[in-house]
């Protein structure tokens, strides 16, 4: 058995030259992950900093933002922020490592395969490069993990824990989940410290802290007067006409399935394959997929079909090893303790997003980290078939996994020319001043597009307090008033229309 490091120089180096792996593959795309573009409006503008589902990422990335303007003035507002999303990246795949080296035991040589891996997963390279919420509490939950899979817990732990595990609600609420975990850790270590005390000093932190910071941001910046817009305010998308959960249906698994193993691949370059493109606008009907679609629109026709049987070799190196780790986990005692905590979170994640928009792959790259985790960890144990060496294996996977996500997608989102909507905002009158309007019909996206690239004072059909008699006396205002109004409707040839009344 190896030993396990004793200091985190080795952590240290995979989150360098991770950082550094992440800067030169920033994005410039805002509409693949759909909300980056509003995030992006907010963040610059240092609007809206206090989003009840993920109350912390845009104060913190705005802070970021402007300390690093005054550094590098000529850098572009969305790489400084996309840099605060890569230190978050570059943590968790540091913990990965810790991980693999001192919770699985394994080699230096196999634990940098494994965060390779990890690294080039899609999930977590394009969620670490853009403007998104998911990489921070990611990390805060993985150091929750870390503390839970000790061999040898000790009852100071769970104050640990439960600062970890606020800080994970705070920078994304749907991490109260995680809780479960911890219940379930609790009750597994109840001989060794009391249950009850571990519980009650756990939920006490919790609720101070998370709950404290909740309800300052919601009363003093979210300006909420009563228990009923508070609560309102902090159910959000759960609630109301913005609720996003889904009844379990035919299509749940094929949805679920699409998020998930679009977590580990991209998969953009699937839409040049003929006969694709309508079978996945029939299956994912509410999400639009031209952005999609026009992303990977030069990607050559013989690059698609040899990513696609790169694609096949992954698929087939995760089943192969899902199935071999599956049949040995009985011989796997010595790291029951790891292993169960590991397989619990992904449990209670996976059947929370069976009902909450399963087909969007940012709600499983938790789940996909610590699959990798799981069979990479345990490699060494239950081994490739024997005609296959592990290092061998591993170093195959890497660049499979590698040349399919940034040959299929990462390379693409790199190219502000294949952001469908840029290109789109970019044919709008350029003259536009703060004085003229542009209408969006039914486009959630442009609106923000507009919005940031534009001088255009902007009206949304789409927003909450959009309301058409109001919209129609301001647009024939400024009409009257000699001023330029464009409309813009989703499907409409040409896309902006002159307008002289709405």
């Amino acid at each position: 058995m190896i030993k396990p490091i004793s200091n985190l120089r080795g952590a240290v180096v995979v989150w360098l030259i991770s950082f550094v792996f992440f800067l030169v593959t920033l994005t410039n795309n805002f509409s693949a992950s759909h909300d980056s573009i509003h995030y992006l409006l907010a963040i610059a503008n240092g609007e809206h900093l206090f989003h009840q589902h993920h109350l912390l990422y845009h104060y913190y990335a705005h802070t970021w933002l402007i300390l690093f303007r005054y550094i590098f003035p000529a850098v572009p507002d969305h790489y400084l922020i996309e840099s605060f999303t890569a230190v978050w990246g570059s943590a968790n795949l540091a913990v990965c490592y810790l991980f693999f080296r001192n919770r699985f035991n394994i080699s230096n040589t196999t634990a940098v395969a494994g965060v390779a891996l990890i690294a080039f997963s899609y999930g977590t390279w394009f969620y670490s490069v853009n403007i998104e919420v998911y990489a921070p509490p990611i990390f805060f939950i993985l150091c929750c993990l870390y503390i839970i899979t000790k061999k040898e817990p000790v009852r100071s732990d769970a104050w640990k824990i439960a600062i970890l595990h606020s800080m994970g609600i705070l920078f994304h609420q749907v991490n109260i989940l995680f809780a479960v975990v911890v219940l379930y850790w609790l009750w597994v270590n109840r001989r060794r410290f009391s249950f009850a005390f571990a519980f009650i000093q756990y939920a006490l932190i919790g609720v101070i802290l998370a709950g404290g910071v909740y309800v300052f941001c919601g009363v003093f910046y979210e300006h909420t007067k009563t228990l009923e817009e508070f609560t309102g305010w902090i159910l959000g998308y759960t609630s109301g006409d913005y609720t996003f959960w889904q009844p379990l249906s035919i299509k749940t698994p094929v949805n679920a399935v699409a998020g998930f193993s679009r977590a580990f691949i991209g998969g953009h370059f699937v839409f040049q394959l003929p006969y694709i493109e309508d079978a996945v606008g029939n299956s994912f009907r509410s999400h639009g997929l031209k952005d999609e679609i026009f992303l990977s629109r030069n990607v050559p026709s013989s690059l698609v079909y040899v990513l696609s049987a790169l694609t096949a070799v992954v698929v087939l190196f995760l089943i192969v090893m899902a199935g071999r780790f599956a049949r040995s986990f009985k011989k796997f005692t010595l790291h029951h303790h790891v292993i169960k905590p590991l397989l619990v979170c992904i449990g209670v994640y996976s059947v929370f997003f069976l009902f909450w928009m399963p087909e969007i792959l940012e709600f499983w790259i938790l789940q996909m980290m610590l699959v990798w985790l799981l069979l990479v960890g345990m490699l060494p144990a239950y081994r490739f078939p024997s005609r296959l060496a592990l290092r061998t294996g591993l170093i195959l996977m890497c660049i499979c996994v590698f040349c399919v996500n940034y040959f299929g997608s990462i390379r693409w989102l790199q190219d502000p020319q294949s952001d469908w909507y840029f290109v789109e905002v970019k044919t709008l009158d350029p003259t536009l001043t703060e004085s003229d309007m542009v209408v969006v019909e039914n486009e959630w996206i442009m609106k923000d597009y507009v919005r940031y690239f534009s001088k255009a004072k902007v009206i949304a059909t789409d927003e909450p307090r959009f309301n058409r008699e109001e919209a129609s006396r301001i647009v024939n205002e400024a009409v009257g008033s000699g001023h330029k109004v464009f409309l813009f409707k989703a499907g409409s040839e040409p896309s902006w229309v002159l307008i002289q009344s709405y």
